[in-house]
């Protein structure tokens, strides 16, 4: 099932919830499914997390809170 998942390598990506293919139990999510993508793919996931992180980054740097976890 599509979730929003937290990266942790997978697609070279870290840090950053994106939506991708995962398996829920019953203690939540068990396992990130990785898909194979095209390159074209690949670089709008890349492209997709970096505009993520810009935003998250930028409200942090707006906000009272001194560090993401």
């Amino acid at each position: 099932m599509p979730l929003s998942v937290y990266m942790d390598g997978q697609y070279g990506i870290n840090d950053v919830f994106i939506g991708t293919p995962a398996v829920i139990g019953r203690n939540g999510i068990e396992q990130i499914i990785e898909l194979p993508l095209s390159d074209d793919e690949a670089k709008s996931m890349k492209a997709s997390s970096d505009e993520l992180k810009k935003i998250i980054d930028g409200a942090f740097s707006k906000s009272d809170i001194k560090f993401r976890q």
